[in-house]
């Protein structure tokens, strides 16, 4: 062997040796890792309620007695239910969406907690 492939295999073993320390130091610093529990989100809106039906309303037969004004207010609260449980609807998507991101970072925790052992 020539002093030249000598040379060129302790400089590779160098890079060898350094990658073990690296993939050891590695493996310390995430046995070593502060596993944090994530903070489970919260969900504190409330479903519209139904607006209620007029007395002059006959569901049965599918005919009123109301006046205008009754059958316009009436019609009014329904837009309004509608409007606000499309924002409620919109909110309890986001909540579930914020859950199943909990639940992924739960077993990460969990995974931290049981490799830190």
């Amino acid at each position: 062997m020539n002093h030249f492939t000598i040379a060129r295999k302790i400089f590779n073993m160098r890079y060898i040796i350094a990658g073990s320390l690296f993939i050891v130091t590695a493996d310390h610093a995430w046995a070593g890792l502060d596993c944090t529990a994530p903070v489970a989100p919260s969900f504190f809106d409330t479903k519209p309620t139904k607006p209620i039906k007029p007395f002059c309303l006959n569901e049965i037969s599918n005919t009123h007695t109301c006046d205008e004004m009754t059958v316009s207010q009436y019609n009014l609260d329904i837009d309004t239910y509608n409007s606000r449980l499309s924002v409620y609807q919109d909110a309890a998507r986001i909540y579930i969406y914020e859950l199943n991101e909990y639940i992924k970072k739960a077993k990460e925790f969990a995974r931290c907690e049981a490799d830190s052992l």
